[in-house]
C-alpha cells in the first residue's frame, strides 16, 4: 500500500517559558512548540465484503521542510556541511495526535457501509545526537493508523491528521533503513 502526504501545514515555534523557569543555557536545549495538520492519501484500503476489514497504515508527514525553516529562522548551528550523515530530527517529549477519515467512497449500493479509524500510536524512533554524541530518543517518525471499513467497493481515500508535538530539534545520525 502507497501513503502520500500530499496536503501539509505546519507552526513552529519557541515553546513559552513558565514564570520563573530559567532560559535554556543553550539553544539545543531550547524546547519547541510544532503542529502539524493536513492529508494522508490511501491506495488499497477497500472493503471486502459486510464484515469489517481492517488494515494498519503507516506515514509520516515532511518534517523537513518546518525543521529547516526553523534552523533557519532561529539560526540554529549544524553540523559541519562536510558530515552528511546527519538529519534534522525532533526529539518528543509531549505529543497529542488526532486522526480521522477524511475522505471515502462508495460505488454501489451501500449497505451497512461503515468507515473508521480504530486507534493511532505515534512511531517513536532512536538514534545518537552526532553534536553530543548522547542517546537520542523518541524521535518523531511518524504514525501508525488503524482503519477499518464495512462495505463490498467502499474506499477510506484520505486521513485527515493534526499533531501537536513538543520536544527539541536535534541532529541524528542517519542509519540504514531510517531516515
Amino acid at each position: 500500500m502507497s501513503v502520500t502526504v500530499p496536503f501539509q501545514n505546519y507552526v513552529f515555534t519557541p515553546a513559552a517559558l513558565a514564570v520563573g523557569q530559567a532560559p535554556p543555557r543553550t539553544i539545543s536545549d531550547q524546547i519547541w512548540l510544532t503542529v502539524l495538520s493536513g492529508e494522508a492519501a490511501l491506495t488499497e484500503v477497500t472493503g471486502n465484503g459486510p464484515n469489517w476489514f481492517s488494515q494498519t497504515v503507516q506515514f509520516s508527514p515532511d518534517m523537513s521542510v518546518s525543521l529547516n525553516a526553523a534552523i533557519e529562522q532561529y539560526s540554529i548551528p549544524t553540523p559541519p556541511q562536510t558530515d552528511i550523515n546527519s538529519t534534522p530530527v525532533f526529539a518528543l517529549q509531549h505529543w497529542s495526535i488526532f486522526i480521522t477519515p477524511n475522505s471515502i467512497f462508495d460505488a454501489d449500493q451501500s449497505i451497512n457501509a461503515g468507515f473508521a479509524v480504530n486507534s493511532w500510536s505515534a512511531n517513536l524512533l532512536n538514534s545518537v545526537d552526532v553534536l553530543t554524541n548522547q542517546p537520542l530518543n523518541n524521535i518523531f517518525g511518524g504514525v501508525t493508523v488503524d482503519v477499518a471499513l464495512s462495505d463490498i467497493d467502499a474506499e477510506i481515500l484520505r486521513l485527515g491528521f493534526n499533531f501537536t508535538l513538543l520536544g527539541r530539534i536535534a541532529f541524528a545520525k542517519r542509519f540504514v533503513g531510517g531516515f
